[in-house]
């Protein structure tokens, strides 16, 4: 007797579901990480730009000398003494164009008189805390002026050393303003872009489950093969049952026996003893006949 093994058994078994890495998170992630790096290094490298920018901008007049400057905005400014830098042409009473440097630890005694288009003086506050050092400028903040009125002014600058005039005094905004909100910028896009494009690769990464179907075995030539049982709705009535049947009763068989014991003769010799002969004293004398009659009755 041979075994046939059952369909799907014999020949390859169901391949294990595959597992793939998923090429769109990779990609987003790299780009993700790139542009999160590039931009922060961009909004990093334009933080100290916007600073140069900003320093290049501001209204200078040199000292010893009355320089006409033009206020388009109105709002407080701020006033810088600045010890190295470059110069242009002005309008002023004098022309000190080129470059200037100041090696004095401080800040030199100075008056600074600024007044408007009617000559009226506008006060000048003692002030500190802002400082630059970018695009070849260095400076740092002695005072603010408030400008309620957009126009001309003129600012004069008088050294108390009146031979010290290798500085210049500077006026405008803060050029550091948009600095620090760069910066902060550039290094939140910066951390951001590596922390989540880092997690878009490894999620890319991760190799996941994709559902595959098992391949049939190969029919085997004399195996059993079930036949399909098809399905219906609703199934078939079953049929009633049926109830048993009783006959007339049967009689019980009398038993019947066989032939009743006998002793078996005797092996020696000798005259053969008759059955429950009196002869013999072994052996057990029957039990007398109830029905027997007397001799002569």
């Amino acid at each position: 007797m041979s075994y046939q093994p059952l369909p799907g058994v014999v020949g390859s078994p169901a391949s294990a579901p595959a597992r793939r890495r998923n090429p769109v998170l990779l990609i987003v992630g790299i780009v993700v990480l790139v542009a999160g790096v590039v931009g922060g290094l961009i909004l990093i490298v334009s933080a100290s730009s916007s600073t140069e920018d900003s320093v290049k901008k501001l209204a200078r007049a040199p000292a010893g000398c009355t320089t006409t400057l033009q206020f388009d905005d109105t709002g407080t400014f701020l006033v810088f003494f600045e010890r190295q830098g470059t110069i242009g042409d002005l309008d002023g009473d004098c022309s000190t164009a080129g470059s200037f440097h100041n090696d004095s630890d401080g800040v030199p005694d100075q008056t600074l008189t600024l007044v408007d288009a009617d000559d009226k003086a506008v006060r000048i506050d003692d002030a500190a805390g802002v400082s630059y050092d970018a695009g070849g400028f260095k400076g740092e903040q002695i005072g603010e002026v408030q400008v309620d009125d957009a126009g001309e002014f003129r600012l004069t600058v008088t050294p108390d050393d009146a031979a010290d005039t290798s500085y210049v005094i500077a006026i405008g905004k803060d050029p550091t303003a948009n600095e620090g909100a760069l910066r902060i910028a550039g290094i939140g896009v910066l951390a951001g872009g590596v922390a989540v494009g880092a997690l878009l690769i490894v999620l890319g990464l991760r190799r996941r489950v994709r559902g595959s179907t098992a391949t049939p075995a190969p029919a085997v030539v004399g195996a059993w093969t079930p036949a399909p049982t098809p399905a219906s709705w609703p199934p078939a009535a079953l049929a009633p049952p049926t109830m048993p049947t009783f006959g007339p009763p049967t009689s019980t068989p009398v038993p019947t026996y066989g032939t009743p014991w006998a002793p078996a003769p005797p092996t020696s010799g000798g005259p053969p003893i008759a059955p429950w002969s009196s002869d013999d004293p072994t052996r057990q004398q029957p039990p007398p006949d109830p029905f027997s009659r007397p001799p002569g009755g």
